[in-house]
């Protein structure tokens, strides 16, 4: 892999579509940045994650599969939370109707 302009991406006549690219720390904090700018993991678009990121040799598919398994991340560990939650309120119930 050869950096163009600092960047640890491929240079873009080179990368096919089915490329592998290490979404390194720094790479992912840019991307998270770029959703977030963008309105969160549900609002933000592929296309316009690309262009927020502005690196050289990434492609749309690249950020279409990262962006899928950032959403998917990201439901798994709310619904988690939210099961916790829904366990506590109806222990809560059991409770109340002994009393």
């Amino acid at each position: 892999m050869s950096t163009t302009s600092g960047n640890p991406i491929t240079n873009a006549s080179s990368v096919s579509s089915n490329t592998r690219i290490t979404w390194t720390p720094d790479l992912h904090d840019k991307f998270v940045e770029s959703v977030n700018r963008l309105g969160g993991a549900e609002k933000a678009l592929p296309k316009a994650i690309l262009m927020l990121m502005q690196l050289d040799g990434l492609t749309i598919f690249q950020v279409k599969s990262h962006l899928k398994k950032y959403r998917m991340a990201k439901y798994m560990a709310e619904p988690a939370q939210g099961e916790s939650e829904k366990r506590t309120n109806v222990e809560n119930m059991h409770l109340d109707a002994k009393s």
